[in-house]
């Protein structure tokens, strides 16, 4: 006698109902982060990983922003779900992330403030507060040598640079990196949770100019005390 299927609990399905596909809120969180403060030089975006299928999900850099013009590419192989649209210059810096660390599930590329202030310097960003600790680990690191080639399209992440820089076999769930004259590389578990990890880190950023320049004021009028 064949068992009727199970029937699904109402909490589940509705928890289904509730959760917009990953491609939706992809679409939602470059929209969000477009309009915020964190675009000021260059265009930010965010990918995003669908770990059952294994395919990261791209806005395409010459398309409008739309579901159907998402990029599709296959992380074991490389290969797109289809050939319409042009992949951002970093596509294979993110592949390589998502490829080294399986808790990545969405990364952001951006350009704000006081961040590509730190980025032009190529100097690393202070961490001072424990909850600041507890997302970055410790001071966000400014790396050169992150790329190779000589052209960006052909830029992938080093796994010698990806391991001295983030750590051996383990990285934060959330945190970030500067890439030097590039802005900031910062990852999350969503694509909307990836974009508060980008704001925080513009604020940490901000207050360690600020801490930088009272320092720096009180230093010149120390000296002109003594003089």
């Amino acid at each position: 006698m064949n068992k009727k299927p199970t029937a699904k609990k109402p909490a589940e399905t509705e928890a289904k109902k509730s959760a917009p596909p990953l491609r939706d809120r992809l679409v939602a969180a470059n929209k969000e982060i477009l309009a915020k403060p964190l675009n000021r030089f260059g265009k930010p975006h965010i990918s995003a990983i669908d770990r059952n299928t294994d395919i990261v999900w791209f806005k395409a850099a010459d398309l409008s922003l739309s579901v159907n013009n998402l990029i599709g590419v296959y992380l074991r192989n490389g290969r797109r779900t289809h050939e319409r649209g042009t992949l951002p210059l970093d596509a294979k810096l993110h592949l390589a992330l998502y490829k080294r660390f399986p808790q990545i599930n969405s990364i952001a590329h951006f350009y704000a403030d006081n961040i590509t202030s730190f980025s032009q310097a190529g100097a690393d960003i202070p961490v001072t507060t424990s909850d600041q600790q507890l997302a970055f680990g410790g001071p966000v690191k400014c790396c050169e040598g992150i790329y190779e080639g000589d052209e960006a399209s052909e830029c992938k992440l080093k796994d010698e640079a990806a391991a001295s820089i983030l750590g051996k076999g383990t990285v934060f769930p959330s945190g970030g990196l500067l890439l030097h004259y590039d802005g900031a590389i910062v990852w999350n578990a969503s694509p909307m949770q990836t974009i508060n990890t980008a704001a925080s880190l513009e604020g940490i950023a901000r207050l360690a100019w600020s801490r930088m320049i009272q320092d720096r004021k009180n230093k010149v009028f120390g000296n002109e005390d003594e003089s």
